[in-house]
């Protein structure tokens, strides 16, 4: 793990339409509004190559396994070096809409592509990066789905099951790291969570800042 970053790094994860994008955004415009020198980023996506691939990971046709892994490895490593260690060794907080537990969870317990070398090969492009503290967002697929609106992409349009393994993917590596995750439940009022999220951001500014 990278040791040597001076900024805070967090993380928004969980399944499809579960509300992380909304509550990174709110979580970003209220630090901006406090002061805070903050960096939004999504991954896939910022980079010209995250954008590129993005395209085609959501909607490209007979992708592979494979193709699917590395490509993801390719965006979340020019993301690292473009934006993530850039803001965070000049001392900013940075949020990110999706990481390296996403591909744990998508092509590891989804997949079932072996998790060992999800870990190397994720090591490897993130240069050893982690979060300070991933949110988590525990929702039902089954419930996810009526959010749903116009054409699903690729992963909305998989099978319940892979969802499902994709939520218990998620959990488990939460259990895992249990000082980093901190579970949040989208039935919850958005205000609501939101100030949740908030404060649990400002303990651990404090927190890293001792």
């Amino acid at each position: 793990m990278q040791n040597n970053k001076k900024g805070l790094f967090i993380t928004f994860e969980g399944i499809e339409k579960c509300g992380k994008t909304t509550q990174s955004k709110l979580l970003y415009d209220r630090l901006v509004e406090l002061g805070d020198d903050v960096t939004y980023v999504k991954d896939p996506g910022i980079t010209q190559l995250g954008e590129s691939l993005r395209q085609v990971l959501l909607h490209g046709r007979n992708v592979s396994i494979e193709s699917e892994v590395l490509s993801f490895a390719a965006c979340r490593a020019q993301l690292v070096n473009e934006y993530i260690l850039p803001s965070l060794n000049e001392g900013k907080i940075v949020i990110c809409d999706r990481f390296s537990d996403s591909t744990f969870a998508y092509q590891g317990f989804g997949r079932g592509v072996n998790l060992t070398f999800l870990k190397k090969l994720d090591f490897f492009a993130t240069k050893g990066v982690k979060p300070d503290i991933t949110f988590l967002f525990d929702f039902s697929f089954t419930e996810a789905q009526e959010r749903f609106v116009g054409n699903k992409d690729r992963m909305e349009s998989e099978s319940l099951c892979f969802h499902n393994r994709v939520r218990a993917g998620y959990l488990d590596l939460a259990s895992l790291e249990p000082e980093r995750f901190f579970i949040l439940y989208p039935k919850l009022d958005i205000d609501a969570i939101h100030k949740i999220i908030l404060n649990k951001v400002l303990e651990k500014k404090v927190e890293k800042s001792v």
